[in-house]
Formats: structure tokens, sequence, C-alpha cells
């Protein structure tokens, strides 16, 4: 489950993370993406709405979301807001699946986002 602390409650969040973020496709969805300056825990938002199904199937795929993101907030950069939107179809997939979706759109926008540093020139101690 997805602690209380990684989670993004207000709408203007939402909407400020969707506006300002980075966008990757997934299968059943789009996950945006915006690391910001603050040092702050990683916090996430799901959108499920009404053409993923009835209040029942919106409710399953929003806690498959929660235990599929969970595990995935050590691997993403401090300070970052997600968001993950849900498209229809989506409720056939299992926390199993979300988890490895997530984790390729993750692991790819982080890529982008935060290069890796070049790596260090050797040198041979002669001084030149």
């Amino acid at each position: 489950m997805l602690p209380r602390a990684h989670r993004l409650t207000s709408g203007a969040e939402i909407s400020s993370v969707i506006r300002h973020g980075r966008r990757y496709r997934i299968p059943h969805g789009t996950v945006h993406l915006w690391i910001t300056s603050e040092p702050n825990a990683v916090r996430a938002a799901f959108v499920v709405g009404k053409p993923v199904g009835n209040s029942v199937a919106r409710s399953t795929v929003a806690r498959r979301l929660r235990h599929g993101f969970a595990p995935l907030i050590s691997m993403t950069p401090p300070g970052s807001r997600v968001v993950v939107r849900v498209f229809e179809g989506s409720h056939a997939l299992s926390s199993t699946e979300w988890t490895e979706h997530l984790r390729t759109a993750l692991t790819a926008m982080s890529a982008v986002l935060m290069p890796a540093a070049p790596p260090a020139v050797a040198q041979d101690g002669d001084g030149s």
C-alpha cells in the first residue's frame, strides 16, 4: 500500500504535474513525472476516469496502481511528483503488470531528466 505521505491529494498539484511534467506513454495509460527542486518525499496520484468502468472497477484499478507503485518509490528521484492517468481497458491488468509498466516509464524518464554524470578522466600521474 502507498503510504499517505507519498500521495498527491490536491487537484492543483495534480494539474501542475500534468502541465509541467514529462510524459511517458504506457499500455493503458500515461505517466507524468515532474522532478521538483524540493528534497521532499516522492508523491504520486492516480487518475482513473469513468471510461475504465463502474466504481468497483475504478477502485480496483486505483488500488492495484497504489500497490504497484509502492515498491518503486525508492527508485524515483527525491522530490518527484508522479501522476498516472489510466485509459479504458486498464481494469484487466494485475498489480504486477502495473509495476512493470511503471518501472519502465520511471526508468526511461529518470534517465532523460537526470542524465548520468560523465565518466571521470583518469590521470596518469605525470602531470600532463
